[in-house]
C-alpha cells in the first residue's frame, strides 16, 4: 500500500518513455522504498519502539523535506 499509493502518488505513472527507462525509475522507487524502511527500523530501535508504529507517510515526509520535489528532475536520458 505504502510503496503504491504514498511514495509515487494516486494516478502518477512511470515519467520515463522507454522500458529501460521505465526499469530505472522503478529500482529508484524501489530503493528509495527500501531505504525509507531503514530509516524506520532504525528510528525505532533507538527509541525503543515497534516499527510498525511509526508512520510511514511521516518518514516519507521527512526524507522529502530536504529534498524538494523529487518529480522535477526528469529520469536520465543516458541510456
Amino acid at each position: 500500500g505504502a510503496f503504491k499509493s504514498q511514495l509515487k502518488g494516486d494516478g502518477v505513472v512511470l515519467r520515463s518513455k522507454t522500458p529501460d527507462g521505465a526499469q530505472q525509475e522503478l529500482w529508484a522507487l524501489l530503493c528509495a522504498y527500501h531505504a525509507i524502511r531503514e530509516l524506520i527500523c532504525a528510528a525505532a530501535e533507538m527509541t525503543q519502539q515497534d516499527p510498525l508504529r511509526i508512520s510511514f507517510i511521516a518518514a516519507l515526509d521527512t526524507v522529502r523535506g530536504p529534498v524538494g520535489d523529487p518529480a522535477a528532475f526528469p529520469p536520465s536520458h543516458n541510456n
